[in-house]
């Protein structure tokens, strides 16, 4: 027997023995003989239709005649010569199943500018690779209110349009696990998403979940309009959120890109990750968590405006800016460090300034800016914690405090005296100012 027969009866005995299994797994009275099962559901084979997998014959109307014969039932793609040659869209129709024998190797190529295949209730794609052959089409694609879709185990590439598109209430409950998705031209930051989900308002959940996706390092996802949608496990690249973007959990994935993650929306979760990019909530974003993540380009920027979100920040550091209420001021050979940390919507800050030969601070009160990107919304002026100055055995103590709307830090003595009288003299080199601060809802 050859090797092509060979392959073909191996699969058609395993969905024969799949098929009895099943049968010897159901109540006694429903229990059907193997033959009888064999009879009711045989196994539809593309190449019993016609199909060629030449490269070259048009394959479209043999896969089509199978997909309707096959209708609720599986589908089987023996791995072609070359590839199964494709001009048009074909419908998977509700619980149908197409099925080849791997992702690397039973390959269906689009050669036309519509979308390649179309998928309905409860059908699913296994073991495929979809070659978008660089046209403008749409790898799969979800329509309608139609839902419980899959995708595993397949490779999806090269398509010139998403490999996965999902209009707006489409797609509830799908599940993609193992699958290995990229678009032309997809590179970081060019906005060109390989998955992408309709940008609209979305007022109710449509659960999708994606399981140990790979992106080949390329534009990863346009949420959209997502409500709901679910990614573990999975190496990705550029995140695209948009205001209508809901309740996203990206969790134990690596997310490598050197453009800027931006999140929008509300109730969007980024926990448990390995995150390269600068992460940064827009304004407006409320209700979501950024962390606790292993951070690789810290810090998280917070401009969304409002106290409604926990970001967990590790300890980084940053550059202060000293200023003065009253008067220029002068760090001179001095020096000045800041280090700080959020957990939840708590951010922590130390500073310490120590002053130098050349170091002249002024004769107002000192005022330090604070971490980078943090919402400036309060409204009235709010204490943020204390300063402590110190030279030899001489020390002084200030309370600090954040004007209100302000970037920064504002030193004062209890007794509302400034904290340094005039004249850079009054302390020497070596004085350290340490600055401890709070900032809190």
């Amino acid at each position: 027997m050859s090797e092509e027969g060979t392959r073909r009866g191996f699969l058609a005995g395993a969905f024969a023995a799949l098929g009895s299994a099943q049968a010897l797994a159901s109540p006694a009275s429903a229990v059907v003989p193997p033959r009888e099962a064999t009879r009711r559901n045989p196994i539809i084979d593309v190449l019993a239709f016609g199909a060629e997998g030449d490269g070259k014959v048009d394959d479209t109307a043999a896969f089509r005649a199978a997909l309707l014969a096959a209708a609720g039932r599986s589908l089987l793609v023996p791995t072609p010569k070359v590839a199964y040659r494709i001009t048009g869209t074909l419908r998977v129709s509700e619980g149908t199943m197409l099925v080849g024998e791997s992702r690397y190797a039973t390959r269906i190529r689009l050669d036309a500018d519509f979308p390649l295949i179309s998928l309905g209730a409860w059908a699913g794609l296994v073991s495929l690779h979809l070659d978008g052959n660089g046209r403008a089409g749409v790898g799969v694609s979800m329509t309608g209110t139609e839902g419980q879709q899959f995708v595993e185990n397949c490779r999806i590439t090269d398509f010139g349009a998403p490999c996965l598109h999902f209009s707006l209430g489409a797609g509830s409950g799908f599940s993609c696990a193992s699958a290995l998705a990229y678009r032309r031209d997809g590179r970081p930051g060019g906005g060109r998403a390989a998955i992408v989900i309709e940008d609209a308002v979305q007022l109710h959940a449509v659960p999708r979940k994606f399981v140990n996706l790979e992106t080949g390092g390329q534009c990863s996802f346009s949420f959209g309009g997502g409500n709901s949608t679910y990614v573990a496990n999975s190496f990705l690249s550029d995140l695209e959120y948009s205001r209508h973007s809901t309740a996203t959990l990206i969790t134990n994935c690596r997310i490598a890109t050197p453009t800027p993650l931006v999140i929008r929306g509300g109730q969007n979760c980024v926990v448990a990750c390995d995150v390269y990019p600068r992460v940064t909530l827009a304004e407006g974003t409320g209700g979501c968590v950024v962390g606790p993540n292993n951070y690789n380009n810290p810090p998280v920027i917070d401009q969304s405006g409002n106290n409604q979100n926990l970001i967990f920040c590790p300890d980084v550091p940053y550059a202060p800016e000293l200023s003065n209420t009253s008067g220029t001021v002068a760090l001179g050979n001095g020096s000045i460090t800041g280090r700080w940390s959020r957990q939840g919507n708590v951010v922590s800050a130390a500073i310490r300034l120590v002053t130098g030969t050349t170091t002249f601070l002024g004769s107002g009160r000192l005022r330090f800016s604070l971490p980078p990107g943090m919402a400036t919304t309060n409204a009235i002026p709010a204490p943020c914690g204390q300063l402590r100055v110190a030279h030899g055995d001489a020390v002084a103590w200030a309370n600090l405090y954040r004007p209100a709307g302000a970037a920064y830090a504002e030193a004062e003595r209890s007794d509302a005296a400034p904290l340094l009288p005039g004249g850079s003299a009054a302390w020497p080199p070596g004085t350290v100012f340490d600055l401890s601060i709070r900032l809190s809802p």
